[in-house]
């Protein structure tokens, strides 16, 4: 009998140690995607926890044929078993600990690449790189098109300047200026001049488009100021990540925070439309659907996310386990 009581003691202790290991996990997860009171989500944290323990306990109960029991009794109780461990472990506690599990390997290293990328497109950004970089694609464009148009009018196998040529030309015409303002004007001519007059005129239209486009690129004080303030953040929150000065929470957070007011900067100033409404993989590590979902489409690959949640399984397991030998019929 002492043996016995000096076991249902050691499997409570037991319990309770897992139980806090998985309500932290629990915790930081939801706190991190809701950012709600941290008591309120101990509470939700230890319901799930004590509810999960328990359908394990009915499983254990209903499969156990040792037990004081009726036969009537093991069927409800295996179902009702089943459906709290599925409801609050399976749907709760087990990604939400495999989250949290997975953001303290993984939240600074992605966040220092988040904050690298933000803070190389800033000094290009404010360098003029960006404005070069957008007009070089422009140009090589154009080009490109020019191209075409030459191989489409000089192939012998083709109808000369027909269908096909007009289509690239309004192609041409979209390149160089989008807004539909300029059009390329096909004067009859000897055939042999009807190239040199089609890249003459889009040339001289080039150098027009390209003194618009870095004046209504070129950055006026305000934004200037703000990519000054930027970069400084960026640099001081890297620095504190470097020198271990922030939590996992707040390394996310922070590191949200400047993507939040970076990207639209880059996107506005720099016409790079991939950082329009851009998510950085830092903020997705907020949320345990998009992590999953990052995870899925390769963000983490090689960060050990199937060992995260092995390790997630064990530990609530365990708790299983010893909840089930403390109260055991």
């Amino acid at each position: 009998m002492g043996n016995n009581n000096f076991l249902k003691i050691g499997a409570i202790l037991g319990w309770i140690a897992m139980s806090v290991i998985s309500g932290v996990l629990t915790v930081e997860s939801f706190y991190l995607l809701l950012g709600w009171n941290k008591i309120l989500l101990w509470i939700l944290a230890l319901v799930f926890l004590v509810l999960s323990s328990l359908g394990t306990k009915y499983i254990y109960d209903s499969l156990n044929t040792k037990n004081k029991l009726c036969y009537d009794q093991r069927r409800p109780r295996l179902f009702s078993g089943i459906a709290l461990l599925l409801m609050f472990w399976l749907c709760f506690s087990l990604p939400t600990n495999t989250h949290s599990l997975f953001i303290y390997q993984t939240a600074k290293e992605t966040a220092q690449k988040d904050l690298t990328e933000v803070e190389i497109k800033l000094q290009d950004l404010r360098d003029g790189k960006l404005i070069d970089i957008e007009w070089e694609k422009k140009n090589n464009k154009v080009n490109s098109l020019l191209n075409q148009l030459k191989q489409e009018y000089q192939d012998p196998n083709k109808e000369g300047f027909g269908i096909r040529c007009k289509a690239i030309c309004s192609q041409i015409e979209t390149a160089v200026n989008p807004e539909g303002d300029w059009k390329i004007i096909i004067q009859p001519t000897k055939n042999d001049k009807v190239l040199k007059n089609i890249n003459d005129a889009t040339l001289e239209q080039m150098q027009i488009e390209k003194r618009e486009f870095y004046n209504r690129l070129k950055l006026d004080n305000k934004t200037k100021e703000e990519i000054k303030k930027l970069l400084s953040n960026t640099s001081k929150v890297k620095n504190d990540i470097t020198n271990n000065r922030l939590s996992d929470e707040k390394t996310i957070l922070f590191t949200t925070n400047i993507t939040h007011q970076a990207y639209p900067v880059i996107a506005e100033h720099a016409k790079d439309l991939t950082f329009n409404n851009k998510i950085s993989k830092t903020e997705k590590l907020k949320s345990v659907f998009d992590t999953l979902k990052g995870w899925l489409n390769g963000d983490y690959a090689g960060r050990g996310f199937i060992f995260w949640i092995i390790m997630s399984v064990l530990i609530d397991v365990a708790g299983f386990v010893l909840f089930t030998i403390a109260f055991k019929l």
